[in-house]
């Protein structure tokens, strides 16, 4: 039971779903047909409902890479030659670089934040003249 229910598959599994579609094809539309007005029928429901408290994101979480062995572009196999960027994604040779893999990272803005904290405004200091 760990694996996923689909009701538009009747909750069988790809074999047995296949297995009964080749037997009777005129069931499974007939029964698709049902599913797809109780479904209608369950929408206007929850429709009605008090809007949730969730919050929704301004802006999609950003995928994280799983296989660190694979380019994140290609899905080619890395080996030894594996470039890391620093949009936290690891590259093939062919698209190690920013505007090769449409980075995300914004390298002007972190770059005027160094700027900044390794030049500090020089202001005169204030003495009195004699």
């Amino acid at each position: 039971s760990s694996q996923k229910r689909n009701p538009l598959t009747e909750n069988l599994c790809s074999k047995c779903f296949k297995e009964k579609a080749g037997q009777d094809p005129a069931a499974t539309s007939t029964s698709k047909q049902t599913q797809n007005k109780n479904e209608s029928q369950v929408l206007p429901e929850s429709s009605e409902q008090a809007p949730s408290t969730e919050t929704i994101p301004s802006s999609p979480a950003k995928p994280i890479q799983e296989k660190k062995d694979r380019c994140w572009k290609c899905n080619k196999k890395l080996g030894l030659m594996s470039f890391s960027c620093r949009c936290e994604y690891s590259f093939c040779s062919e698209h190690r670089y920013a505007e090769a893999h449409s980075c995300t990272f914004d390298y002007k803005t972190d770059q005027r934040n160094l700027l900044k904290e390794q030049n500090p405004t020089v202001a005169a200091s204030k003495l009195n003249r004699i």
